[in-house]
Order: structure tokens, then sequence, then C-alpha cells
């Protein structure tokens, strides 16, 4: 299920970046610069989180990804983006792995598997 809403959201971006063509790519959703460039980046990006999430776990995959989206949308300092990243992936934490009691991916560094 979590790899077909992956694949939906792929598909989706594909088509909608077809249908407005390359001169109309949403660049004011992710900062100044070739928006067609940093559209595929930015699926790039994800693609490689969803990939990855298992296997590093949420508190590490999690900041990693908003550490570079959020460098990719225009963000110009890194430890603005280092800090938003962090106190993302702890809220996130708090949120689903205690208050929710939903179980995350721990990854190999914690779990020693």
């Amino acid at each position: 299920l979590f790899l077909l809403g992956a694949a939906v959201i792929f598909i989706s971006a594909f088509l909608s970046h077809r249908a407005r063509g390359a001169d109309r790519a949403p660049a004011d959703v992710i900062g100044k610069g070739s928006g067609s460039k940093k559209l595929w980046l930015l699926l790039l990006i994800v693609a490689v989180y969803l990939l990855t999430f298992n296997w590093l776990g949420h508190l590490i995959d999690s900041p990693l990804l908003m550490l570079f989206t959020t460098r990719l949308m225009g963000m110009k300092s890194w430890w603005q983006c280092l800090l938003l990243a962090i106190g993302a992936t702890i809220g996130t934490y708090l949120v689903f792995a205690l208050w929710l009691q939903m179980p995350l991916p721990r990854g190999i560094f914690i779990s020693g598997s």
C-alpha cells in the first residue's frame, strides 16, 4: 500500500509536469531556479527517502529528507534547515511513537539488525 501511494504521487507529478509544459513548471512552489530540474530533484529525494526509510529508520532518514528538501525549496541557512529537520523529526516521533504508540522503523543503526 505504501509503494502504491508513492507510485501514485510520482505518476501524478509526471502527468502534471507534462500537462503544464516545461516552461510552466511549478517553480514558485519549490523555490528559485529551474522549476523542472528542481521538481525532478525533489522527486528523486523523496524516492530515495521511501527506499531507505525501513533500512535507515525514522530518526536518521526523516531529518535527511527535511534537510535536503528545505535547502532545495530555498532556505538559505544550513543551520536553520538542520534545526527544522531535527525539530520536525522529534515532533513526529513524539506524536506517532509516544502519543499514538505507532511503531516507526528504527533502522539498522539503532536496532542492531
